[in-house]
């Protein structure tokens, strides 16, 4: 769940990914829904920039050795951007990673861990 001053985003089930975000406004009447682009996008994060512009998925890829991450539109669920980023040493296959998104320049950073962070990689969007 991701907290806003006037919304409130969730997944649409807790217990499994769906693809869908829902976005409530702090009363509980549904504003919108997010589709992503795929079931289980969404599965392994989902994050919010800091003025709920964007959402942002992160999702491992085994078969291709990556973390795909998709940064979209938090109003209309379009894909603004879709990074690949491999990953050569396996350890950083299965650690938890926390995607940030800077609006004001366009920025993601993504990082693996918890505790002491270690950074993956950063691209730029438009």
């Amino acid at each position: 769940m991701i907290l806003f001053e006037n919304e409130i985003w969730f997944p649409e089930a807790f217990d499994k990914a769906t693809g869908k975000m829902l976005i409530t406004d702090t009363n509980g009447k549904t504003i919108r829904i997010v589709d992503f682009e795929g079931e289980d996008t969404g599965a392994d994060g989902v994050f919010a920039s800091d003025n709920g512009k964007y959402i942002a998925t992160i999702q491992w890829i085994s078969g291709q050795s990556s973390w795909r991450v998709r940064i979209y539109d938090a109003i209309d669920g379009n894909i603004v951007h879709e990074q690949m980023i491999e990953i050569d040493e396996e350890r950083y296959s299965s650690i938890v990673c926390k995607v940030h998104i800077l609006e004001e320049r366009n920025e993601c950073i993504v990082v693996a861990g918890r505790g002491q962070q270690t950074f993956l990689s950063s691209f730029f969007f438009s």
